[in-house]
């Protein structure tokens, strides 16, 4: 069927670009040469599971438990060379995927390439989107073994991941306290404070009031309510398609977000069936509707039963991370019951009910069951492999915009500023439209000013150190990583944090 399709491309799609965007980043970050070298780090964790000159594939039932705590392919050889034929070997693969050939092999390897990057890759690969890369990977890894006998199975389970990753972002925007998700103001300093801006964000920020409080009410409607029409029939399914990649569509044009609406797209095309596709026929050319217009084979009753079995485990394991995003708070709970408790007729039931079904809930809550207990400790243990994450974006906004400027000079008076290819510096220039491409450095350094605000020089990381020496010693691939330089490297370099603000 045409969906299924779709979704293999799309998965192999995203798997090139996330891998893409990093291998062109790879020598100032992790080789080398580069900020916080992979070598060095594969060394450090070889010390926590092995004796000094211990031969690692001398000792087998170790190095397993040492691969399970910590899945790459770098135990192989961590050596620059071997990195960037890890990030090869993986793109490959996504474009053989992206052709159609070998589906399930070609995401396997690039799922692998990618874990591998991911954990050798830390603080650049540290974002949710990154392990959502790998889970998406694996979900349709379970799919694509199931396909032969039901490819139901696949469609389900990128419309379960769709749902819980947007019921997630919902419901985290309630956990975390930010009253500003809560007044409708969320959206009245975000778009100037968020990581990256683009050259569209101003257009946004200018909108009037009103517009930016019914942006943050339409996201809260989107993400919790209308999630659950991820399961509905081909009309309801339809109108959440429509609204999840419009949601994301806002946020990607008004935000350089990387891969990151892609993904959550390529997740919503398993909302687009035959049924789906059926209600637009009489706009389709013939050839089209041969396309899109296909049901799949007929599926008997256990086969639907067995081939779901074997995925449940997902389906299950997957309700770990999502009940830990509600931090114990149902979503608008308390803003329902204080609306029902305020209508004639229906407060006095209201005030008796819902203390009792409260009591209730928190007397037989199948959190507290053993069984739950079991797919706690069940789900800890995929936990070194990103396979099942949790998802909890944009749950606390900035109310201000810090900026780091680093600075060199030869005499400590006359100072020329290292220029950043993606996140604002000079106020006179207007922030790149960057689609797809994810700067780790510069989205890392967004997250600085704040604690350096706190904490002054406490607040930086180790990894910011590292960089500043790379400025000093004038390493060539740190010095990539920036827009403009000095001409030669300075004798000092200093760091000042700026308040932005847009009029």
């Amino acid at each position: 069927a045409f969906t299924i399709l779709t979704l293999e491309r799309g998965v192999a799609l995203v798997n090139l670009i996330a891998l893409y965007s990093f291998y062109v980043q790879m020598p100032g970050l992790i080789l080398s040469d580069g900020i916080t070298p992979a070598d060095k780090l594969m060394k450090r964790v070889r010390s926590r599971f092995f004796k000094p000159k211990t031969r690692i594939w001398n000792r087998p039932s170790q190095l397993i438990k040492a691969v399970y705590r910590f899945p790459c392919l770098f135990w192989i050889s961590s050596s620059d060379s071997f990195i960037l034929s890890v990030s090869q070997l993986g793109m490959i693969s996504a474009i053989l995927g992206i052709t159609g050939m070998f589906p399930a092999i070609t995401s396997f390897i690039s799922m692998i390439c990618y874990l591998s990057l991911k954990l050798v890759g830390q603080p650049w690969l540290g974002l949710q989107m990154h392990a959502t890369v790998i889970e998406t990977n694996f979900a349709f890894l379970i799919g694509q073994l199931l396909l032969p006998w039901n490819p139901f199975v696949l469609v389900f389970i990128f419309r379960f991941l769709s749902w819980r990753v947007m019921l997630g972002c919902g419901a985290v925007k309630y956990g975390t306290g930010d009253r500003s998700w809560r007044d409708g103001t969320a959206m009245h300093q975000h778009y100037y404070t968020q990581p990256l801006p683009n050259g569209f964000t101003h257009i946004f920020h200018y909108q009037p009031s009103i517009f930016k409080t019914l942006s943050v009410w339409a996201t809260h409607i989107i993400e919790i309510p209308m999630s659950f029409l991820a399961f509905g029939g081909a009309y309801c399914r339809l109108i959440a398609f429509i609204s999840f990649v419009g949601l994301n569509g806002m946020i990607n044009v008004s935000g350089n977000y990387g891969f990151l609406g892609l993904m959550t797209s390529v997740h919503a095309l398993s909302l687009l069936d035959s049924a789906v596709w059926s209600i637009v026929e009489p706009l389709l050319s013939y050839r089209w509707q041969f396309y899109l217009i296909q049901d799949y084979y007929p599926i008997g009753f256990w086969t639907h039963v067995i081939t779901f079995s074997i995925a449940m485990p997902y389906f299950l394991l997957s309700l770990v991370p999502l009940r830990s995003t509600f931090h114990g708070k149902v979503p608008w709970g308390t803003e329902l019951a204080n609306v029902a408790r305020k209508i004639p007729g229906i407060s006095p039931i209201a005030n008796s009910l819902i203390p009792f079904v409260s009591r209730m809930f928190d007397k037989f809550s199948p959190f507290d069951t053993w069984m739950w207990g079991v797919l706690e400790d069940l789900h800890a243990y995929t936990t070194p492999w990103r396979l099942i994450n949790r998802y909890a974006k944009f749950g606390s906004m900035s109310t201000w915009r810090g900026e780091l400027i680093i600075q060199g000079s030869d005499d400590k008076e006359h100072w020329e500023p290292y220029e950043f290819k993606y996140k604002p510096g000079d106020i006179n220039k207007r922030p790149p439209f960057i689609p797809g491409h994810l700067p780790g450095l510069d989205w890392r350094i967004w997250f600085l000013p704040t604690p350096v605000l706190k904490r002054g020089i406490n607040g930086l990381p180790d990894w910011y150190f590292a960089l500043l020496q790379g400025l000093l010693e004038g390493r060539e691939p740190v010095l990539r990583l920036f827009k403009r330089v000095p001409n030669r490297p300075p004798k000092y370099v200093r760091t000042i944090l700026y308040e932005y603000t847009i009029p």
